[in-house]
């Protein structure tokens, strides 16, 4: 096998064989969004999911078009996985954390998430954009899970996870900083699970089963 000096490759492209594209095996793709309160319900989550769950991870909290807030740097020293910043794409691979700049949302295609550039100037549907990305690719393979944040975006990406046959999951509203997001997901679509964040997050599992 061919390889590549590790130098000026990101991540993704350090898995691609020369001349080849790489399509890695992914058993299960678990979408997260969230907007206000996001981030301490996140750092919940990561501190006891395990580095051993076979799947790969992309976060999208809403935050400010353009802003210097890295969700790599904030998370980082919560998390046993390790975070990759998302600048224009990479390979969606298992046993990584993946994150799309600040105020954008991102889609997926031949095993790559590629940066939406004509994201809006607010993010009031990014993460609908995403999940329904993530559902037509990948299917029951997909978790979609939808945390604590106001308004309802996530609401239709979560049904098309739904439709797709995968795993549905909110935030318990109770406990939600923000309960939203969460409380109108389950007020327009079933739900496979409601939870709290932590303790209760699922650590293994195959979604569609």
């Amino acid at each position: 096998m061919s390889r590549f000096p590790d130098s000026k490759l990101t991540p993704g492209e350090r898995l691609q064989r020369k001349g080849q594209e790489s399509k890695p095996l992914l058993r299960n793709l678990i979408v997260i969004g969230a907007s206000a309160g996001g981030h301490r319900a996140l750092v919940e989550i990561l501190k006891y999911f395990s580095v051993d769950t076979p799947t790969a991870m992309v976060i999208l909290l809403h935050v400010p078009l353009g802003s210097a807030y890295s969700l790599k740097e904030s998370l980082g020293r919560f998390s046993r996985v390790p975070i990759i910043d998302v600048k224009e794409q990479e390979t969606v691979q298992e046993g990584f954390i993946l994150v799309p700049p600040a105020g954008r949302s991102a889609t997926f295609s031949d095993g790559l998430i590629r940066v939406e550039e004509d994201s809006p100037p607010r993010p009031v549907s990014t993460i609908n954009r995403l999940f329904m990305s993530a559902a037509q690719n990948y299917g029951e393979r997909v978790i979609g899970v939808i945390l604590t944040g106001l308004l309802k975006d996530g609401t239709d990406g979560l049904r098309a996870v739904h439709q797709a046959g995968g795993l549905t999951i909110v935030q318990d509203p109770e406990e939600a900083e923000y309960p939203d997001m969460p409380t109108n997901a389950m007020k327009e679509l079933p739900v496979t699970f409601c939870l709290k964040v932590g303790r209760h997050w699922p650590r293994s599992g195959t979604a569609g089963s």
